[in-house]
């Protein structure tokens, strides 16, 4: 959620189960993970099948593992 804070009323409607995953480092020098979580929790009160991961001191990039488990979500079966 971009901004200087999650703005829970900017924010309607139903995801239905929709799966997300959510990668993150702590700490990551762009996105602190407080808003990480704030994101996620947003999204569950939305109807999403949110997957939230915080790596510690990975930085701000996306690693291999991260792109399986996504890829698992999405296509539901291993990929990678």
């Amino acid at each position: 959620m971009i901004g200087d804070r999650v703005y829970q009323d900017n924010y309607t409607g139903n995801f239905e189960g929709t799966p997300i995953y959510i990668g993150t480092s702590d700490p990551d020098p762009h996105v602190p993970v407080e808003r990480v979580r704030a994101s996620t929790a947003l999204l569950t009160t939305l109807g999403a099948a949110v997957t939230e991961k915080v790596y510690p001191n990975m930085g701000h990039t996306i690693s291999q593992e991260e792109i399986v488990a996504a890829n698992t979500l999405v296509f539901k079966k291993s990929v990678g």
